[in-house]
């Protein structure tokens, strides 16, 4: 561990260094096209001359001039190869891009099973609602209906260990997953953070195709990239990825978990659709 080298890039007066350019594509294109077209005009010219030969017709001199390969044609092209070879189009952005969806995947898990416990446990805020009644009209007659209504409901109502596990688990799953998730896509959308990282792994001779350890520190604030001697990071402080709390819940008042949950509806309505 203490040889590994870490590199993070945690303020943003890094200076900037322009993204990978597909003139490494253009140029591995162009200069085998040139090549080839050679090749064609050489595989026709030929055939066309063994024609000639056989009908006793002479071709000028010159003729095959324009299926010649050049030293400069040659040149080029190994060079572009060469260019290529060492080129990584799978860079950080992607890489990046790939932990995030994982993540997405993960947190999707989490939801199943946040979803599934509070189906069970809405059956608190059925008891709430009529307590609450009970006690804003204080009739003597409705707190009665709501002792033998939570009688007869007692071990449905009952709120087990395993219900409260599941549900803090749940929450701390998303929470965990959503932030990963948030941190690799910050990162992957960042300009100076993946020309950082890019430059990089080019300078460390790593690439993000083989790379051994990744993963997001929360308490640290640092998305690490590792590989066996060497090691980079991104810090959320460093690309403002941080969201607080109470954007948190003005973001989470908008969405179809909130409204049409049971806190927002009924119990009744949540859990069997009866939303009148």
């Amino acid at each position: 561990m203490t040889l590994k080298k870490l590199v993070t890039v945690g303020l943003l007066c890094l200076s900037a260094i322009g993204a990978q350019s597909d003139q490494v594509l253009d140029n591995l294109v162009t200069t085998s096209s040139s090549i080839a077209t050679s090749m064609n005009t050489g595989l026709q010219i030929v055939g066309g001359l063994t024609v000639a030969a056989s009908q006793g017709r002479v071709a000028h001199v010159g003729t095959i001039d324009t299926a010649l390969i050049s030293e400069a044609q040659r040149t080029a092209f190994n060079t572009a190869l060469n260019t290529m070879a060492g080129t990584q189009y799978y860079g950080f952005e992607q890489f990046a891009e790939d932990r995030a969806q994982e993540a997405l995947e993960n947190m999707s898990e989490a939801l199943d099973s946040f979803v599934d416990v509070t189906v069970e446990l809405a059956t608190v805020i059925e008891v709430a609602d009529r307590a609450e009644i009970a006690q804003s009209n204080n009739d003597m007659q409705e707190k009665e209906e709501l002792a033998r209504f939570v009688e007869d409901n007692q071990e449905a109502f009952t709120v087990t260990e395993s219900q409260v596990e599941t549900w803090n688990e749940s929450i701390e799953d998303v929470e965990e997953f959503s932030s990963t998730a948030a941190m690799w896509r910050a990162s992957s959308e960042h300009e100076g953070a993946v020309a950082f990282m890019d430059s990089m792994a080019e300078q460390g001779d790593v690439s993000f195709t083989d790379v051994e350890q990744s993963y997001f520190n929360r308490d640290v604030g640092i998305a690490i990239v590792s590989w066996d001697q060497y090691s980079l990071g991104v810090l959320t402080d460093g690309i403002n990825a941080y969201i607080d709390l109470g954007d948190v819940l003005e973001a989470g008042a908008n969405t179809s978990l909130f409204l049409d949950g049971p806190t927002q509806t009924s119990y009744r309505c949540f859990v069997f659709n009866d939303c009148e």
